[in-house]
């Protein structure tokens, strides 16, 4: 039996400095979205807790199982 579970995880963190336009009317937009995705697996023990963390390969942003960054597949 397999100690481990495949997740879709994605990341939709932010990566860069947000942007902002010079001029009489200033305005503020956010900073480019990561959009890293893939399945995944990880233990099994830790899905089932709702425990499971692993850092971003992109852009190195912790993602958290309690964030909603995961959907199990199997």
């Amino acid at each position: 039996m397999s100690n481990t579970v495949k997740v879709h995880a994605s990341c939709g963190c932010y990566v860069g400095e947000p942007k902002w336009k010079q001029g009489l009317n200033d305005w503020y937009k956010e900073p480019d979205d990561c959009s890293w995705e893939a399945i995944i697996e990880v233990d099994k023990e830790e899905w089932q807790e709702g425990f499971v963390s692993v850092n971003c390969p992109q852009c190195n942003a912790e993602l958290t199982q309690d964030m909603e960054h995961f959907d199990l597949v199997e």
